[in-house]
């Protein structure tokens, strides 16, 4: 026999509730990041259009597995779809605990292997420009070592007025012979 209790009854209408929220929201997710149908978004996720259609609408909940590919799809990172969708998210660090950003562009899950390695440079060749700080002292030059982790359009010493890409050895590499 099916429990009528007002306490089920109640929890059953918040779990709707939270199902038409979440399913609002990756509506507007989706169309927000350019797909004007659901067929287009569910070929990107992996699933069939009717699926898709079943979490907008609140008809299905949306299985804690299917947030990577949802952030996948709509470009986001996976916390964020994660807490849209009233998943369970992991606990904040504790106050004051901060990552860097190495930390945070490695533990990203939305990226490839590639972008980590691109933003990984990217970051690094900021860092060495030395940005100015407050009250306009210039930050300590780089070491040694961060020196040696540049590319060399990045280094300081770096001068595209003299740099000869014909020459037959590129300071950072293998002779050029051993190019072809």
């Amino acid at each position: 026999m099916q429990d009528l209790s007002p306490v089920g009854d109640a929890d059953q209408l918040e779990q709707m509730q939270r199902q038409m929220r979440a399913g609002a929201w990756l509506r507007s997710a989706r169309t927000d990041a350019g797909y004007r149908s659901a067929g287009a978004f569910a070929k990107v996720v992996g699933v069939h259009q009717t699926q898709i259609n079943n979490y907008e609408r609140g008809i299905h909940r949306i299985p804690e597995e299917r947030a990577l590919d949802l952030a996948r799809a709509l470009r986001l990172p996976v916390i964020e779809v994660r807490r849209r969708l009233g998943m369970w998210l992991p606990d904040d660090p504790p106050s004051g605990q901060t990552i860097s950003p190495e930390e945070a562009i490695r533990a990203d899950e939305t990226l490839t292997a590639d972008q980590r390695e691109l933003l990984l440079s990217m970051l690094a060749t900021l860092r060495a420009q030395r940005p100015v700080r407050v009250g306009g002292a210039s930050a300590p030059p780089p070491s040694p070592a961060e020196l040696a982790a540049l590319p060399l359009f990045a280094r300081p010493d770096f001068d595209p007025a003299t740099y000869d890409p014909t020459a037959r050895r590129d300071q950072d590499g293998p002779p050029r012979e051993d190019w072809e």
